[in-house]
């Protein structure tokens, strides 16, 4: 029912865990680092069977959430006429004080019930400041912190490197904490 009454509204809206939020416009350094993710696992996935999508995208998970994702990849076939999809195996989720919250939560524990996804990657908007949550192969997952410019996050499921710097390239990030 959400997806048919979502399609026609002129605004984009996500449910996740029986809460409907209208998605807002977000920051110049959010959009930012959204692009550069985008841009950089674009580059590296070239002639790879894996795709990678922005913000206009849905994603679905197993238990009816309905997210978009700052930008995702997934390895599947493709679909020109399709805008949902459930089987990502990368979700980036650039943080911002607004949704941080829902972000860590509610979003989490949807994506994570995802059984293609391998990686969730949430990223500060405004420091170098960074979450990979990885699936492990007994289907825990556990996270690590990534912290400054010169940290590199280890995508291994897609046997990739991100390093921070680029990620951030262009942003302008909080002194105290780049």
């Amino acid at each position: 029912e959400f997806l048919a009454w979502e399609e026609r509204q002129a605004e984009r809206h996500e449910f996740v865990g029986g809460v409907l939020t209208m998605m807002a416009g977000g920051t110049e350094n959010h959009d930012l680092v959204g692009s550069n993710a985008i841009g950089m696992l674009f580059q590296r996935l070239r002639g790879s069977p894996c795709r990678v999508h922005g913000s206009n995208l849905k994603v679905r998970s197993p238990v009816g959430a309905v997210m978009y994702p700052d930008a995702f990849v997934r390895c599947g076939p493709g679909n020109a006429d399709r805008t949902v999809v459930g089987d990502p195996v990368l979700v980036i989720e650039v943080l911002s004080p607004s949704t941080q919250q829902g972000d860590l939560t509610r979003k989490r524990w949807a994506y994570q019930d995802i059984t293609t996804l391998e990686a969730i990657l949430f990223v500060a908007a405004d420091e170098a400041r960074a979450e990979l949550s990885t699936r492990g192969p007994d289907g825990t997952w556990v996270s690590r912190f990534f912290v400054g410019p010169s940290a590199v996050l280890p995508i291994d499921s897609l046997d990739l490197e991100l390093p921070m710097g680029e990620l951030y390239a262009g942003a302008e990030l909080d002194s105290a904490a780049a």
